[in-house]
């Protein structure tokens, strides 16, 4: 089976400020692509840099993320930011919890919807590891075509 997930938020109106001061915090390694001489001393510095640019890339290890109230450990995060949309990515292997497949989705769920109101997106998608729509367990509408054939592999 595979255990890798994206977890997948889109949005263009998201409460930037608030979204990265929570992330902040669990930041390893954070890269910036693109730019150069770019310093960013603390998350208000990394929220400016998003909100003027035009574009932006940039992708980090995460220590952990909290996800609702889900705490995520040795997480991938990639955000990026064309015009006015912002497109995030988080990557993770399933594996780190000690519950049933079917248990982990619906907990995944549950807390995805709560983090795509908390910060103001627009959509979310969860798949496996570079899954494509037909590879969805679940969206901000439900569950996808993908989650029967993933929680029974």
């Amino acid at each position: 089976m595979i255990t890798q997930i994206d977890l997948k938020f889109k949005g263009n109106s998201i409460d930037t400020n608030l979204f990265i001061n929570d992330l902040y915090k669990s930041f390893n390694n954070l890269n910036i692509h693109d730019f150069d001489n770019l310093k960013i001393s603390n998350s208000s510095d990394l929220v400016k840099c998003i909100e003027i640019s035009e574009y932006i890339y940039l992708s980090a290890s995460l220590n952990y993320l909290f996800l609702g109230h889900f705490k995520i450990n040795d997480t991938f995060f990639d955000l990026r930011k064309e015009n006015d949309i912002i497109y995030i990515l988080f990557f993770f292997d399933i594996n780190q919890f000690n519950y049933p497949v079917e248990n982990i989705i619906d907990i995944l769920e549950k807390n995805s919807i709560y983090f795509l109101k908390k910060y103001n997106f627009n959509s979310l998608q969860c798949t496996i590891d570079n899954g494509n729509l037909d590879e969805t367990i679940f969206n901000e509408k439900g569950k996808g075509i993908y989650y029967k054939f993933y929680i029974k592999s």
